[in-house]
């Protein structure tokens, strides 16, 4: 009777914990993704390769080429940190403030964050890849974090709160920038862009324009 009892004990016990393995099987390999809206628009991105109507960590790895997200109304975009393999990324005309998730897309070269409510691209800093970064229509007052996007040959930050430009002077790679409606006054820092062709600096506050007069190439609008 007592080996029945323990026989009945080791089964109920076998059979938890395989309800535990299966659910946290689930869970590893679906990564929390919070924003139900971003979750659709992965599905319907062709995302969920099985057709399980989940999206696990292994098929955003096997993601490649771009992802196009636009206009989802997407709050949060935590889970992309597991597409690695993309190179581009389009964000733009969404609710996004918290873009850290993106730090680990290594392989980005395109990255459109237009229209959403960022403050901070501290987490652009290490995302070496990229030559094309629209960050137009948001909150961003610190441009430090991109100083070292060496690759950089299209940069659009229209319509933030950009005061100072010193960070843009190594991004020498630079051939479009649009500064336009920011609250920026000097703008000698730009006149080591010797790639620069087309400049937006209109709705500043830049009184002296001289050093435009380095860049005999570039087209600009002031």
């Amino acid at each position: 009777m007592i080996r029945a009892g323990k026989i009945l004990i080791v089964i109920i016990f076998s059979f938890f914990l395989l309800i535990a393995v299966f659910f946290l099987h689930d869970y590893i390999l679906n990564p929390h993704i919070e924003d139900e809206y971003l979750y659709n628009a992965l599905l319907e991105a062709g995302t969920d390769i099985n057709h399980n109507n989940k999206i696990s960590i292994k098929e955003l790895k096997l993601l490649k080429g771009d992802l196009n997200l636009d206009r989802k109304v997407i709050f949060s975009v935590k889970g992309l940190e597991y597409a690695t393999n993309i190179r581009g990324l389009a964000l733009s005309s969404n609710q996004i403030k918290d873009i850290s998730p993106l730090a680990n897309l290594k392989n980005l070269d395109l990255l459109y964050l237009s229209n959403n409510r960022i403050v901070s691209i501290e987490s652009l800093a290490e995302l070496n890849n990229l030559e094309e970064l629209f960050l137009n229509h948001n909150q961003i007052n610190e441009i430090s974090p991109i100083s070292n996007l060496k690759k950089l040959n299209y940069l659009l930050l229209t319509l933030n709160n950009v005061e100072d430009v010193k960070p843009l002077a190594f991004l020498v790679n630079l051939e479009i920038l649009d500064l336009s409606t920011n609250n920026i006054k000097d703008i000698s820092p730009l006149s080591n862009l010797k790639n620069l062709r087309n400049l937006n600096i209109e709705d500043n506050d830049i009184t002296d324009l001289s050093p435009l007069d380095k860049l005999p190439y570039v087209k600009a609008t002031y």
